[in-house]
């Protein structure tokens, strides 16, 4: 089952509770974040987490988001290799 939530955010039954953020598994946050939100350290069933496409992130921070999430497989714009 799929679905769509801003994170900080209510829902239409209220905020989000705890047992609302340990269901997210997988989460793609490809081109839409300025900075890393600290809602996503509650999500501590992620296994899988997208960030490519944000440029404003910076290696740091997505360090300092994987020892928060340590069983969380992190890709970002870091992970790439680019060949000339």
């Amino acid at each position: 089952m799929r679905r769509r939530f801003a994170l900080g955010s209510s829902n239409r039954q209220g905020e989000l509770t705890k047992a609302d953020y340990e269901k997210v598994k997988i989460l793609d946050l490809f081109e839409q974040l300025p900075e890393v939100p600290k809602e996503l350290e509650k999500l501590t069933q992620l296994t899988s987490l997208d960030l490519r496409d944000n440029p404003d992130l910076t290696k740091a921070q997505i360090a300092e988001l994987q020892k928060a999430l340590p069983n969380c497989e992190i890709t970002s714009d870091f992970d790439i290799e680019v060949f000339d």
